[in-house]
């Protein structure tokens, strides 16, 4: 059965999400990520984090065996965030 999540922040290791539905600990899920670049990358998720939130659950999933070339994707992107965020508290002092 297929599951949506809401992606909260991802890694080069792992993905934090809310999700309506009840997901297991310690299960490995697969799944599809769509990443900065619009691609679609299938992902294994393997379910470490649970906790309830304002009526959704919050997850921390680590990526099982996710091609270097797509963890070097999302940490470009991960670094970009970063920049962007630290650039944007320097405007604001």
């Amino acid at each position: 059965a297929e599951v949506e999540i809401d992606v909260v922040d991802v890694s080069i290791t792992g993905i934090g999400f809310t999700c309506k539905e009840e997901l297991e600990l310690g299960v490995i899920y697969e799944g599809t990520l769509t990443i900065w670049t619009k691609e679609k990358i299938k992902v294994f998720l393997d379910i470490v984090r649970r906790h309830e939130k304002d009526g959704s659950i919050n997850y921390g999933a680590d990526f099982v065996g996710l091609p270097d070339l797509y963890k070097r994707k999302i940490g470009v992107y991960q670094t970009v965030e970063e920049e962007t965020l630290k650039q944007g508290e320097n405007i604001a002092e």
